[in-house]
């Protein structure tokens, strides 16, 4: 879990320093395929719609070069699912790439809810942690933001394993199109007890996402509130982009 101060109503959160390079949109953070090996057999488009319909995920299916290659989050359950699919497809394993990252929470509605956004992967924030991973016991949250290409508002919401969800940045000015921003200062935003793997969800849209600032609260009140704030912020063509991140806490040091 993080540990948040209550900021007052127009803080926002300070420049960090500077963080490891940016994240590009998921899934692009990651290593690239393997050279093509050829799956002569079965149809891996097949393969792909079967890995792409997985509840409780967000997965981005590519083929490249008749290679399986599947990146993003999955609950475990559904990871271990997509493993048996591909298995059962026979699909070789010089022509699979898989990097997807697994919780235990129960994230599967907050994904169901921004899943039309955080598909846009092309315009999704970049996200870049400047603080350790794993965030052990007492360190502090920093991270750094690439907006879009466009002028955008930013909320950042970070949900716990536990389903306690915190709103550390929100409620702030529009930022240029395309600009960095760090946020997280020494004890501030720190881990501790209970630890797992918690979601963080960076949302960025050209209108306001919520009219008033959120309090700490549980996720299934928080989950259809974004949903239907989503909707609003892209009602008349608003646009909106979503990013989705797994945190792991641990007990330090």
């Amino acid at each position: 879990v993080l540990l948040l101060p209550a900021p007052p109503p127009e803080a926002q959160a300070v420049a960090a320093p500077p963080a490891a390079p940016l994240a590009a949109p998921m899934p692009d953070s990651r290593p690239a395929p393997p050279a093509a090996a050829a799956a002569a057999e079965p149809e891996l488009a097949t393969v792909a719609a079967v890995v792409e319909a997985l509840p409780c995920s967000l997965l981005q299916v590519s083929l490249p070069g008749r290679v399986l290659a599947v990146t993003g989050l999955a609950r475990g359950a559904e990871a271990e699912a997509m493993q048996r699919a591909i298995a059962a497809f026979g699909v070789p394993a010089a022509a699979q790439y898989l990097q997807v990252e697994r919780f235990a929470g129960d994230f599967c509605a907050a994904l169901d809810a921004i899943r039309p956004v955080a598909a846009l992967a092309g315009e999704a924030p970049g996200l870049g942690f400047a603080s350790p991973t794993p965030l052990r016991g007492g360190q502090a949250l920093r991270f750094t933001v690439a907006l879009p290409p466009w002028a955008a508002r930013l909320h950042v919401a970070y949900v716990t394993e536990a389903g306690e969800v915190a709103h550390p940045v929100q409620a702030g000015p529009a930022h240029a199109a395309g600009a960095s921003l760090g946020f997280g200062e020494a004890g501030r935003w720190t881990a501790a007890p209970p630890f797992g793997t918690d979601l963080l969800l960076v949302i960025a849209s050209e209108r306001p996402l919520f009219a008033q600032r959120r309090r700490g609260e549980r996720l299934e009140a928080f989950t259809p509130a974004l949903q239907a704030a989503l909707r609003q912020a892209q009602a008349g063509g608003g646009r909106v982009a979503v990013r989705a991140a797994l945190l792991q806490t641990v007990a330090g040091p």
